[in-house]
């Protein structure tokens, strides 16, 4: 008998582990938690960047509402077009900026979820291979647990299409 699906998980984050809820050989559901590994430090850089990115958020909208003045001046002739043209580039460099934040605050949320390891199969967990306190590395070899699929299995004997043989293989 084969199992159709065994997955080896690994780390995919760098990070002290916090909690093992698997025991070895058991039987874990798809989506079922099997390890969590200290999010704090993900939490952090989290926070960081959704900092940065309410902080040039409000550059961009200080620099559309100068933008605003700059338009509104130059169709007065007050101004020289180079500055309003300076301005709307600003604009542009900033949204820039918010959208280069926006994809880092996208990026922490994914690195946080890595932290909550879940089954990715219904199957039976082999051996314990990490214990709260372990430090994984993300990159590393190193397993945390290996997961085989028990339902379906392939092989063994099979059925042919004549309906009095039951040991050949001549499907």
């Amino acid at each position: 008998m084969t199992p159709t699906n065994t997955v080896t998980v690994y780390s995919q984050i760098t990070g002290r582990v916090i909690g093992v809820y698997y025991r070895e050989g058991q039987i874990v559901r798809k989506g079922q938690s099997l390890v969590d590994i200290d999010p704090v430090p993900y939490e952090a850089t989290l926070k960081q960047a959704e900092g940065a990115l309410e902080h040039d958020q409000g550059v961009l909208a200080e620099a559309k509402i100068d933008l605003a003045r700059y338009q509104a001046a130059f169709a007065r002739n007050a101004i020289a077009r180079q500055q309003l043209e300076d301005q709307e580039q600003i604009v542009v460099q900033d949204a820039g900026t918010v959208k280069a934040d926006e994809g880092t605050v996208a990026y922490d949320k994914v690195e946080l979820s890595y932290c909550h390891i879940a089954s990715p199969i219904n199957g039976k967990v082999g051996l314990r291979l990490v214990d709260p306190g372990n430090v994984v590395f993300s990159g590393s070899s190193s397993t945390l647990v290996v997961i085989t699929q028990l339902q379906p299995i392939t092989g063994g004997l099979q059925m042919c299409r004549r309906t009095t043989c039951h040991r050949c293989r001549c499907s």
